[in-house]
């Protein structure tokens, strides 16, 4: 039986229900407020949320059906089912007038955005007029309703009726008296076929949906003429020839005025004047357009706008602009270009005017669009773009961005933002995967090239590429690549505005830099590959060290800058790189954030080898935005680490994942893997994670799903190494567990404990016995009865612990002891770093001479180092350790008792006493 919901305004709402799974994003401090998740997914674009719970998990998935609904106590979930545009009937339906029936989503956002995918084309998309929950899509509404017939029929299933329209803008409940020219009775609220019949008349200036036909409309209608929320009037805004551009106009360049006309009495006087270049709604026809367009003001009232003759790059000149045949130097394919860009840029403007508070962020934003026109002049008449492709690119690009505003989301930035969901996980993992089963190696030391392959084939098998988003970028030319960043510059800058910006940055810089990896937005060097990583990571790090400033901003343009090297910024800066440096960290403490953003140029190069300190000072002086007069080499973003600035190239695939993992990694979120009560051990390495059972059963996590690999109820022990897995049973048998296949090493029963790390395999007997396996063979390194406990770091080498509290290293085959303190009871170690713990909660790192206290905590009961992190573990907190004394975040608040935590590499898992098992990534 399908759960019963209520409906609460533009959702309906299930208590006591939810869906598992599909989840986007997660506000853990907006647990239980439903008006403030309600108003998380009423600001986002209907195409990216649909549901949330009130545990603050915010969902999303394309099929749903009753059978997706699970019985959860304490926990209601809300559905989203009204949206902009639309007008969802509860339970009812238009039988017949079906176009075509979409059988691959259920969900009525997902149906939307598959009508848009499948008619592309403005007039044949206006001939929707409705779709049903089962994916009927109809080309008309017949009236009255009537019940919606479905076996199992829920609070989700009827009819979605449109009442927004591409080339019309419409007024509900309102009309316009007068201006009738007919009557269609047959069309009475048949939105399309008034839109059809409408277009069909050269002065048709719209319609009411009582089918009146109108030359002459009052704008804004005032008159309360209808009742039902699909009735209204309904006023053309869109001519296929003119681009329109609300809310602006280009300033000089006027012919004539003509007042108090309709729009289609504009649009005909442009058409017959080949001197008339646009015309703008208070009358004004110009024979040309300026630089940049400009405000129109409120003259006009709200349909107020711009609008651009559709120049043909290989039209005859005469034909386009008689007026402006006298510019010197522009020949008729340039004019048609500047034409293109202009209506491009304006489009841009339009969009930043709409989502940008800021007036100095919208400025830059500006600046942006500006600069990435000029640049495409520039080819053009360097002829290394023809005019005709730099126009149509130019028209594309903009018709991309509408299509982006109609879903009332960021042109660009979140098209890929709806198709990418954050893995949650580094990037250093998923591309090391793939880069060493292609080409043998990590990913950092790929070349540019095989890069762009390792990435491709990294976000194919995530599952995570939409083939319509990809369809949509290849459709692009190389300019429209190009400038489609500059709608992913507001995919960030809304992570500076929300409210919530630390989950908004997890889901922004996920789907973006999953998109940049990808290379789904674009190619070449320069164009995006580079500046797009400097701006995710330069924003972040604005964020994460307090609200941006003018600072984080400026570093918007890079967007159109990008930088040529793909050396990484260390081998860049190398002849002056502490130089550098020093000056970067003069900049971080006064300002007092954790990043600093500069460009390298050319001509830098060559001072370098004059002047290496004045050099150093004019490189860290050089800001990421602005005209150049040299070429741009590198967009740097320096990064503190650990105390420690550090430049990244987002350009070097090397330095792009450690852009991208710093920036997640400031928002781990926690994602359980499984619930078992039988579990009572986990290990993990490279990539890997194991859980060991009471009877004896091990299990493998392979990403999707727990896959058992051995059953043995002698085995008591396990440790993982380098994409291998080691048991230990309780007759001293060790077997190794690699490509499917174990493998017995050893069988002693005097073995007590084994440790793995990196290739490395060691075992401890109950005699102090420290033995290694090497070129297949059993070698003994040590014999001391006082050891309680050996700990492999990542790179294989070997701690032990004594009883004493001796702490030791075996490096080159020999040992050499660290410290003495009776008080050690635990030894952690990661990528060169040894910590150790105290009996009385003291936590210790050793600094290569000596050890510096970094904690003390009663509380503490266990320690666990991965790759350059340190966690410590309380009853029922982990806390992670953020390089200085003392200073530590608390990474988990679950209120669980936690028994167990376990590092690899910069993932962390979890297990609590009740076997369920936890990750979240750094």
């Amino acid at each position: 039986m399908p759960p019963s919901g209520v409906t609460d305004g533009p959702f309906v709402k299930f208590e006591g229900w939810d869906v598992s799974g599909n989840d986007l994003a997660h506000y853990p401090d907006l647990k239980n407020n439903v008006e403030k998740l309600k108003s998380v997914l009423l600001n986002e674009p209907s195409s990216l949320y649909y549901a949330f719970n009130t545990n603050g998990w915010i969902k999303s998935w394309t099929v749903l059906d009753s059978s997706n609904f699970e019985r959860s106590p304490g926990s209601t979930l809300y559905v989203r089912v009204q949206y902009p545009g639309w007008q969802f009937i509860q339970g009812q339906d238009s039988p017949g007038n079906d176009i075509l029936q979409v059988t691959d989503v259920s969900v009525a956002n997902a149906l939307m955005n598959r009508i848009d995918e499948i008619w592309e084309d403005d007039e044949e998309n206006e001939n929707v007029a409705a779709f049903n929950t089962n994916g009927w899509v109809k080309r008309k509404v017949v009236f009255p309703l009537v019940g919606f017939q479905e076996p199992e029929l829920t609070s989700l299933h009827g009819i979605y009726i449109r009442t927004e329209f591409r080339t019309f803008n419409f007024f509900p409940l309102r009309d316009s008296p007068g201006g009738d020219i007919e009557q269609d009775k047959n069309a009475i609220d048949d939105t399309p076929a008034l839109i059809r019949s409408t277009r069909d008349k050269a002065n048709g200036a719209g319609f009411n949906t009582n089918g009146w036909i109108k030359n002459q409309l009052d704008i804004p209608p005032t008159v309360a003429a209808f009742k039902s929320p699909w009735q209204g009037v309904y006023a053309r805004v869109c001519w296929p020839d003119f681009v329109y551009l609300p809310g602006l106009d280009s300033p000089q360049n006027d012919l004539k005025r003509l007042t108090g006309k309709q729009l289609w009495e504009l649009v005909s006087a442009a058409r017959l004047n080949p001197q008339v270049v646009a015309f703008n709604t208070n009358g004004w026809l110009k024979t040309d357009v300026a630089e940049m367009p400009s405000d129109l003001g409120d003259s006009t009232g709200e349909l107020g706008g711009l609008y651009v003759k559709r120049v043909q790059a290989s039209s005859p000149r005469g034909q386009q602009a008689t007026a402006v045949s006298d510019r010197s130097g522009e020949s008729a394919a340039e004019f048609a270009v500047r034409i293109a860009l202009f209506a491009m840029k304006g489009t841009a403007i339009v969009w930043g005017k709409w989502f940008i508070s800021d007036a100095s962020v919208r400025n830059e934003y500006n600046l942006g669009v500006k600069a990435g026109s000029i640049e495409i002049l520039k080819k053009v008449r360097a002829g290394t773009l023809t005019p005709e492709v730099a126009a149509q690119d130019a028209f594309d690009m903009r018709s991309n961005w509408l299509k982006q505003m109609r879903r009332k989301s960021s042109p660009g930035g979140l098209l890929v933002a709806q198709a990418l969901k954050p893995t949650g996980g580094t990037y250093q993992k998923y591309m090391d995967k793939y880069a060493n089963k292609e080409y043998g190696k990590d990913f950092a030391l790929l070349t540019r090239e095989q890069a762009a392959v390792v990435a491709n084939k990294t976000i194919e098998g995530a599952g995570r590429a939409n083939p319509t988003v990809t369809k949509v970028m290849n459709g692009l030319g190389k300019f429209g690549k190009g400038l489609m960043v500059v709608g992913a510059v507001m995919s960030v800058y809304s992570v500076a505005v929300a409210d919530e910006w630390k989950y908004e940055l997890g889901k922004q810089v996920a789907s973006w830099s999953g998109a940049i990896a990808g290379g789904y937005i674009g190619t070449g060097v320069g164009m995006c590959f580079g500046p797009i990583g400097a701006i995710a990571g330069g924003i972040a790090g604005g964020i994460i060290g307090g609200l941006p400033t003018e600072g984080a901003y400026s570093a918007l343009a890079n967007w159109f800058f990008g930088g040529s090297s793909g050396d990484s910024a260390e081998d860049l800066l190398e002849p002056i790189l502490n130089k550098v440096r020093d000056h970067v960290l003069g900049r971080l403490r006064r300002s007092g954030k954790k990043f600093y953003v500069h460009q390298v140029l050319a001509h830098h190069m060559s001072e370098i080898r004059v002047n290496p300190s004045k050099a150093a000072k004019l490189i860290a002086d050089t800001p990421s935005v602005g005209q150049r007069d040299s070429e741009v080499l590198a967009t740097v973003v320096w990064l503190m680490i650990d105390g420690k600035a550090l430049p990244t190239n987002a350009g070097n695939p090397g330095d792009l994942i450690t852009l991208m993992d710093w920036a997640i990694g400031n928002l781990p979120q926690w994602e359980r893997l499984d619930s078992n009560s039988d579990t009572i051990e986990i290990a993990a390495g490279q990539d890997y994670v194991y859980q060991r059972h009471t009877n004896g059963q091990i299990w493998l996590y392979n990403e999707s799903e727990w896959v058992q690999i051995d059953s043995n109820r002698d085995a008591v022990e396990i440790a993982a190494g380098n994409r291998v897995l080691y048991k230990r049973q309780s007759n001293g048998q060790l077997q190794r567990y690699k490509n499917g296949e174990w493998v017995s090493l050893d069988k002693n029963s005097d073995t007590v404990q084994i440790a793995a790390g990196g290739d490395e395999i060691y075992q401890r007997h109950t005699n102090g016995g420290i033995w290694q396996y090497k070129n297949g063979k059993w070698v003994d390194i040590d014999h001391n009865g006082d050891t309680v406990s050996i700990t492999a770091s990542n790179d294989g080498t070997l701690y032990q612990l004594h009883s004493g509290g001796q702490i030791w290293v075996y490096s080159n085959g020999e040992w050499a002891m660290l410290d003495n303190n009776s008080d050690t009871v635990e030894i952690a170690a990661s990528d060169g770093n040894l910590y150790q713990r105290h009996n009385g909660g003291n936590i210790y790192h050793y600094t290569g001479s000596g050890w510096e206290e970094i904690d003390r905590n009663g509380d503490t009961l266990g320690i666990a180092a991965g790759g350059q992190n340190l966690f410590q573990r309380h009853q029922n907190q982990i806390w992670r350790y953020l390089g200085s004394p003392y200073s530590w975040e608390q990474v988990d608040t679950t209120g669980a008792n936690i028994v167990d935590i376990v590092t690899d590499g910069n993932t962390l898992y979890q297990r609590h006493d009740d076997g369920s098992i936890w990750r979240v990534f750094f």
